[in-house]
């Protein structure tokens, strides 16, 4: 099981090399990312938008453009479009958005004809765990504002898939509230209540929910025996399950700004792996993105 964000370039490189398509491919911390990439020998590139933005961007993060292919676009509306048709036709695996999210990303992405959106997409923050031996996972951190119970059960398969993927064989899942009882006044706890009841019937397979927790007694068993809801998820959390995307948002800006925490991003729902550029990431953050999307794309 993968228990580091720095593991998954481990798990990368026992693979053959894979392609990235990369959209908007002048921008610096994005292809700076993509040259560590392609210099540890995980990735080919294949780069799109503006062949004078891109070679200045290549100079600037001091890349030789030998053994990179630049597919020119001039047009900057169809530069996502090129680069993920790249991905579609099985030239490259990955797709890799070179400019900071926006929503024109998500409606090329929801486009019916484009059959790239499977179901509903959500996002999860990988940050390794203040305590040994266990990735934390947190979603939906970006996607959607106020998910209902049907939205939350899709973040929730969403969530599970990949860390099956990083070998968890039991995931345990807190659904997160500001409180731990159950009150009809917050939706938050009510449908995290039923989210636990879904799991104990096995509606999720083989997986621990238990919910409403709040962050206190889901990160401390002691926390939680002492407020009597002892449970086998609270103190062992792989996935923290929040309640809107402000909460999520706000948690992942505190872990890697202030706290430091080494991040990895993934965008779930989707037919191939998507690696969106959002505020808060950089170059590192970026970098340990793309390993993901590299593994997931042989999944």
């Amino acid at each position: 099981m993968i228990t580091k964000v720095a593991q998954i370039r481990e798990k990368v490189k026992e693979k053959d090399t894979r392609a990235l398509a990369i959209s908007y491919a002048g921008e610096d911390q994005v292809l700076r990312a993509a040259k560590r990439i392609k210099e540890e020998g995980l990735a080919d590139l294949l780069l799109v938008g503006d062949e004078e933005r891109i070679s200045l961007g290549l100079r600037k993060a001091e890349m030789e453009p030998e053994g990179i292919e630049i597919i020119s676009e001039s047009d900057p509306t169809k530069i996502r479009r090129r680069a993920l048709e790249l991905v579609q036709s099985g030239k490259a695996h990955v797709f890799v958005d070179g400019r900071r999210t926006d929503p024109k990303l998500w409606g090329i992405l929801g486009e019916k004809g484009f059959g790239i959106r499977r179901g509903v997409m959500s996002y999860v923050s990988l940050f390794d765990s203040l305590k040994e031996g266990r990735l934390m996972m947190f979603t939906d951190t970006y996607i959607n504002n106020y998910p209902d119970l049907t939205e939350k059960v899709a973040i929730v398969d969403n969530a599970l898939e990949l860390a099956h993927l990083l070998g968890a064989q039991m995931p345990k899942v807190a659904a997160l509230s500001a409180l731990e009882l159950v009150n009809p006044a917050m939706r938050s706890t009510v449908e995290a209540a039923v989210l636990a009841k879904m799991s104990q019937r096995g509606q999720f397979g083989r997986v621990y929910i238990e919910g409403p927790l709040a962050m206190d007694n889901a990160t401390s068993a002691e926390a939680a025996q002492h407020k009597g809801i002892a449970n086998p998820v609270s103190g062992q959390v792989d996935i923290y399950l929040v309640p809107d995307v402000e909460t999520g948002y706000t948690l992942v800006q505190m872990l890697y700004l202030l706290g430091g925490a080494r991040m990895a991003g993934a965008l779930m729902g989707t037919e191939f792996p998507v690696v969106p550029f959002i505020e808060v990431d950089d170059t590192k953050s970026i970098y340990y993105g793309i390993t993901l999307a590299i593994l997931m794309s042989w999944s």
